[in-house]
């Protein structure tokens, strides 16, 4: 396997893991209290349409030839960074 596949291949298991993640915080926001499950349905919403986001980039990178590749591999780095960060700060506040 090179070092693409091997990449793609642990991207989409990122990616279903924030679908586990995203699920799990779903849950916890339905359990609260009406205010922070009103917080909590709008931070799962965001997160929703960044993995959403994800899945289309994944898609992305999987066409791209070698010169595209880098680039996009660039863009999709800062995506997942943001939606780790905006997992954790999700899961804190749910």
């Amino acid at each position: 396997m090179n070092q693409k596949d091997e990449y793609l291949r642990t991207s989409e298991e990122q990616i279903k893991e924030w679908k586990a993640q995203i699920d799990k915080i779903r849950a916890r926001a339905d359990q609260a209290e009406a205010r922070q499950r009103e917080q909590g349905h709008e931070q799962v919403n965001i997160l929703q349409q960044k993995h959403k986001e994800s899945e289309q980039k994944l898609r992305e990178l999987k066409n791209a030839d070698q010169g595209a590749w880098e680039a996009l591999k660039e863009g999709y780095e800062k995506l997942r960074r943001d939606m780790e960060k905006s997992i954790e700060e999700a899961q804190t506040t749910v």
